[in-house]
This record gives structure tokens, C-alpha cells and sequence, in this order.
């Protein structure tokens, strides 16, 4: 049985979200080192993290009910 595109898209989601996420953090932990005025970049990453945590969240709840 050959996937659908969204089956592939779900499943590109599933592999790519968690280490966008991940480069984030880290990111978050060397941006003080990097930059003098880190402030702007933290603001920055936390808000791309809190938007890859509701894509994530979407992404469980459309995988539990498949």
C-alpha cells in the first residue's frame, strides 16, 4: 500500500521537528557567548520554540487518531 502525501508529510514533520527543536536549544545555550546583545536572539529562539511545541503538539494529536 504506497503513502499518501500526507502520510509523507506527517512523517517528514516527525523527523524534522524534533531536531529543529534541538538545534534551537542549543542555540538558546551559546547565544549569551556569541553576542553582546543576546536579548533580541533569546526572545527570538523562545518564540520559534513555543511555536515548534504547538506544531509538535498538532502534529501527536494527528498521529494518535490515524
Amino acid at each position: 500500500m504506497p503513502l499518501q502525501n500526507d502520510d509523507l508529510t506527517l512523517i517528514h514533520y516527525a523527523i524534522i521537528l524534533p531536531l529543529v527543536k534541538r538545534s534551537f536549544e542549543e542555540n538558546l545555550q551559546q547565544v549569551p557567548e556569541m553576542f553582546r546583545v543576546h536579548e533580541p536572539y533569546i526572545e527570538l529562539i523562545d518564540e520559534a520554540l513555543s511555536l515548534l511545541h504547538l506544531d509538535l503538539r498538532q502534529l501527536k494529536k494527528r498521529t494518535a487518531f490515524s
